[in-house]
């Protein structure tokens, strides 16, 4: 395990004196937010310096560039709460993942402090989950403080969660413990067919979503009268023989792919599938497994991803705060 903790970070410094910085930094974007002593955020920022494209010694700096202008000079260091792929193994500093089950509210148990070189900056990471199975062995990192962010708008804090992405997370919770979760390669799979291969020249997946085709081939899907694997070079052919549309064969390609996660998801529920599904996001893609899920007879519930993370952020620190108090 690469983790280190240096002495000046110590988690009992976590205290309520000053602002601090919220970080949610991804594999390829950062975001940060300046919360003042109040609560209130009083800047943000992002970069596309995410972690999948640095090396351990250069996130400090990555960091700084960032949020510099925020941190005082004369004062005590300013507490920075990061969550995401900055604790992964190839990251800033290793978090261990947490196995599952666990409570959300106990993440800032395991709270992380990577050395740094400026005395302006006191860093703590949120680690991720894992589910340690023979069967169904997964990880995650970031989705579970998202989770922690919309804890308080659940009335009994249980319920199925989907977070679509480039690897797409779904959760069940239950009464606030992450019990079961599942990650499917969509996003990654979409990008890799529709930019790497044959099919690239039959797609536009900068058109708006073609819903009639999008529907239509979800209930292709649903009826098994087709599969991802069986209908993907139809989408090149169609092209050639009858003219289909780049817009009608991104929606078609976007379609199969998530009209096969929701209804393997499904497949792996019987004979209850839920009433309602929580999706966390804020992009095209999360309006369009909504639009699927109510295709299927199941209510989505649309929560920002942003805030998601900025509140679960809030309520790691705020932990940690109860916890030295």
């Amino acid at each position: 395990m690469n983790q280190v903790a240096s002495p000046n970070n110590d988690l009992r410094q976590i205290t309520t004196a000053g602002s601090w910085v919220a970080v949610d930094w991804g594999t390829s974007s950062l975001r940060a937010w300046l919360i003042d002593e109040n609560g209130v955020t009083q800047n943000s920022a992002k970069s596309t310096q995410g972690a999948g494209t640095l090396q351990p010694s250069e996130f400090e700096g990555v960091l700084l560039d960032l949020i510099g202008d925020w941190l005082h000079s004369n004062a005590k260091p300013t507490q920075v709460f990061i969550c995401g792929m900055a604790g992964s193994r190839q990251g800033w500093v290793e978090a261990e993942y947490v196995p599952v089950p666990t409570k959300l509210t106990e993440l800032h148990q395991h709270l992380v402090s990577p050395k740094t070189g400026n005395a302006r900056i006191l860093p703590f990471i949120v680690p991720g989950l894992c589910q340690q199975s023979e069967q169904q062995p997964d990880v995650m990192r970031g989705e579970e403080t998202l989770l922690l962010g919309i804890l308080d708008e659940l009335s009994d804090k249980s319920g199925v969660f989907c977070l679509p992405g480039t690897h797409s997370k779904w959760v069940e919770m239950e009464e606030g413990t992450v019990a079961r979760t599942s990650t499917f390669l969509s996003g990654e799979l979409f990008a890799l067919i529709a930019k790497q291969s044959i099919l690239r020249h039959s797609l536009d997946t900068e058109a708006e979503l073609d819903k009639d085709v999008f529907l239509v081939t979800l209930d292709q899907l649903k009826n098994q009268e087709a599969t991802l694997l069986g209908n993907l070079f139809g989408l090149r052919a169609g092209q050639l023989l009858n003219d289909t549309s780049p817009q009608a064969g991104a929606s078609k390609l976007s379609a199969l792919v998530i009209g096969t996660e929701l209804l393997d998801m499904l497949a792996k529920c019987g004979d209850n599938p839920p009433k309602q599904v929580h999706l966390v996001g804020g992009s095209k893609l999360a309006q369009n497994y909504a639009l699927a899920l109510q295709h299927l007879g199941i209510t989505p519930i649309l929560h920002d991803a942003d805030k998601a993370a900025l509140k679960g952020l809030s309520a790691v620190r705020q932990g940690a705060l109860n916890d030295n108090s």
